[in-house]
């Protein structure tokens, strides 16, 4: 079976034991043969480690859950509500805010991911070793997802920065893609793409911070997009300027 039949929220899922809501029998068979998907599940359990750590440092004022946005018909005890979140699909879906010393629920879906983002080491993606093929055919996958056309090469422009990875995430019923990177200092970026309704080429991209991180924002095509991860906003600036310029 291929990697591309199963979903990062039913890949959650099996990792949290919810046979409810995963395929577990076809994911347990196919992981054996399929080396793609055992290195996503690796992935994914890494994701889930991390949360684990960053919520067990949150006191229970920093953490908001916003009942009326959790997933209808699905029963959650604490710690899993939050925990069982191992991806940013999980965690935008329940409207899970995070942050430092956050006395108000999220706004927006460039928020949420500044958020989780802010969760990230340099442990969460150097362990993923997937071969070009391999990543070129998970770029298929979550660029169908949103309508985009995806190319390995298009996103290994910069030497000091290596693409690691992508999923498919979801914010309020849309899909919403994340494409990872770590930089040759160890510092984790991302660059997540959702559809909008904004047309037309936009301005250049806004420089930002979010979450204590260095961020560009810009509008294209149909697309909102953000980059976001570590200090160096240079880098940044570089790096959405180029994806701007190549439309991609």
């Amino acid at each position: 079976m291929q990697d591309r039949y199963f979903s990062d929220e039913e890949l959650v899922a099996y990792l949290d034991g919810e046979a409810d809501f995963a395929p577990s029998d076809a994911i347990e068979a196919a992981r054996i043969e399929d080396p793609a998907l055992q290195a996503r599940l690796d992935a994914l359990a890494l994701d889930h480690a991390a949360l684990k750590a960053a919520f067990a440092d949150l006191a229970p004022d920093q953490v908001i859950v916003p009942l009326a946005t959790t997933l209808p018909g699905r029963r959650w005890s604490w710690p899993w509500a939050g925990l069982c979140a191992a991806s940013v699909a999980a965690a935008l879906v329940l409207g899970i805010a995070i942050g430092s010393s956050r006395n108000a629920p999220l706004q927006g879906w460039a928020e949420y991911v500044a958020a989780y983002q802010a969760l990230y080491s340099t442990s969460t993606l150097s362990h993923i070793q997937s071969g070009p093929e391999a990543q070129q055919a998970e770029l298929d996958r979550v660029g169908a997802a949103i309508g985009k056309s995806l190319t390995l090469s298009d996103l290994g422009l910069f030497p000091d920065v290596q693409y690691t990875r992508a999923q498919v995430l979801s914010f309020e019923g849309r899909p919403l893609i994340q494409l990872a990177f770590l930089t040759s200092t160890g510092d984790p970026v991302a660059l997540c793409i959702i559809r909008s309704d904004k047309r037309g080429q936009g301005g250049a991209p806004e420089l930002a911070r979010m979450e204590g991180l260095s961020a560009a924002r810009w509008a294209q095509s149909g697309y909102d997009y953000i980059l976001i991860g570590g200090q160096d906003s240079e880098l940044i600036s570089r790096m959405s300027a180029t994806f701007k310029g190549m439309q991609i």
